[in-house]
């Protein structure tokens, strides 16, 4: 593994190749983006599986150095990527401090609860 992880569906591996043994031809590129100085396309087929391949793997596919689609211009930049993830992460945090702050509120409303119950419990008797 090259350290490239990257959505794919079962036809294609970890690598950006499609996996030998298995017939899939481009017929149209979604996305285009540039991580790590490697472009990625987004590529579907005409039965409609779509998969995250290398630029230079659907050039090898179709077999052409001419491709019969267009090819988008790139989705983003890669610092425009490493910004959003940036902020992902951020968002991911705050999340979970928030999850916590909840989770320890409902702790304490369901203590009041209890201790309410009894006292009413305790008082009817």
């Amino acid at each position: 593994e090259d350290g490239h992880e990257k959505a794919c569906d079962f036809q294609v591996g970890m690598n950006g190749k499609v996996k030998a043994g298995v017939s899939f031809t481009p017929s149209s590129v979604l996305r285009r983006v540039l991580c790590e100085g490697i472009s990625w396309c987004l590529v579907s087929d005409r039965q409609g599986s779509s998969a995250w391949i290398e630029e230079l793997e659907v050039y090898r596919l179709i077999g052409d150095e001419d491709l019969p689609f267009e090819l988008p211009s790139y989705s983003i930049s890669e610092e425009e990527s490493a910004e959003a993830q940036e902020k992902i992460e951020s968002l991911e945090e705050a999340l979970k401090a928030h999850q916590e702050k909840f989770r320890r509120f409902r702790v304490r409303a369901e203590m009041v609860s209890k201790k309410k119950d009894a006292e009413i419990a305790r008082v009817t008797d």
